[in-house]
């Protein structure tokens, strides 16, 4: 069954585009800090929500791309590991949303580093979300797929 999703108040939005007719995405600046915080697991629509938050002008975006492009893998196991002497700000420094692990999973130590900062959970029907995580991020991990 469809979610119907309410969009009120568009213009609201700092660098909105929607009320203008324009589609195209704003020219990337680097925010003064983190506004938005996506809460679902990978597979739940973050990526289409990191591209709609980027050209609604809260980019750049971070995502498990990102750490992997900046080899920041290390400096998350640890905030992870120690998450109330993480350096949240100096994690996400310049940039504007979340999305995706590994921020996901540590959003409420994200929200009270960034207390103004709004909160998206996305979510699946879990047994299409488990399939489609079989399939996709867990595969070459995965022995046996047809449990799901």
């Amino acid at each position: 069954m469809a979610q119907k999703i309410h969009a009120a108040r568009f213009d609201a939005l700092p660098n909105s585009s929607a009320r203008s007719g324009r589609h195209r995405a704003r020219p990337r600046k680097r925010p003064a800090e983190l506004q938005v915080i996506g809460a679902g697991c990978g597979r739940t629509g973050t990526t289409s929500l990191s591209m709609a938050l980027e050209r609604l002008g809260f980019g750049p975006c971070h995502s498990m791309a990102a750490v992997a492009k900046m080899v920041r893998e290390r400096p998350w196991a640890r905030a992870l590991e120690e998450p109330e002497r993480a350096d949240w700000r100096g994690l996400l420094s310049g940039f504007g949303c979340s999305v995706d692990f590994p921020a996901s999973v540590a959003y409420q130590w994200l929200l009270a580093s960034f207390p103004d900062a709004k909160v998206i959970l996305t979510v699946r029907d879990p047994h299409d979300w488990a399939r489609s995580v079989a399939t996709t991020i867990w595969s070459e991990y995965s022995t046996e797929r047809s449990a799901l």
